[in-house]
């Protein structure tokens, strides 16, 4: 996907979604730097990056291949993102 198409995804939800994911990019990396939670910070990190394509596919409604490729990588972060931050989370939730 170049710059011109992406031009045509752009709205307010995909910035809304760039903001959350690069706040939570920064959340995870700040977790990891000051407080050394390692799997709790990852695992933010992953969500971020998974939001982050989320909003460049637009809704992984982007069809091209790199919007397929970028779906299953953008998949694959939620899950494991989700994933470590619900393991390092076990005592609480359960």
């Amino acid at each position: 996907m170049n710059v011109k198409s992406f031009r045509n995804y752009l709205n307010f939800n995909n910035i809304v979604l760039f903001i959350v994911g690069a706040l939570l990019l920064l959340w995870g990396a700040w977790s990891l730097y000051r407080f050394r939670q390692y799997i709790f910070g990852g695992g933010l990190v992953c969500i971020g990056i998974g939001n982050l394509l989320f909003a460049f596919t637009n809704g992984f409604a982007d069809t091209t291949p790199t919007g397929r490729f970028l779906f299953k990588v953008g998949a694959f972060a939620y899950l494991s993102g989700f994933g470590l931050v619900g393991y390092s989370m076990r005592y609480i939730l359960l």
